[in-house]
């Protein structure tokens, strides 16, 4: 989308001057304004585009929200031994055999 509006802003202002060249026998103030706010509208619309891309950018560097644990989950202690994770309601570690003192 900002690549869109780049893109529309910067073909805006060179048909600005053309219709400036067009208008160049007849003008009068309306057609003058109607020109430059031609020509504000295209550089907003570049700005604007760069501005989405820069937005984008900084969206992009941002850390993901943190997932919610699941309720039904079972608690999980760390073995002191092998540091694994194991469910907190096992008598030992499933992994190396060490006695759980939660337990």
């Amino acid at each position: 989308m900002s690549s869109f509006l780049k893109t529309v802003g910067l073909l805006t202002l060179p048909a600005a001057i053309v219709l400036l060249f067009l208008m160049a026998d007849n003008l009068n103030f309306f057609s003058v304004l109607c020109v430059f706010l031609l020509i504000t509208l295209g550089l907003a619309l570049v700005e604007l585009g760069d501005l989405m891309e820069r937005v984008s950018s900084l969206e992009s560097r941002l850390d993901p929200p943190p997932e919610k644990p699941e309720e039904d989950e079972i608690q999980k202690v760390v073995c002191p031994n092998c540091y694994k994770k194991y469910d907190l309601d096992s008598p030992k570690c499933p992994y190396c055999g060490t006695k759980n003192e939660l337990w």
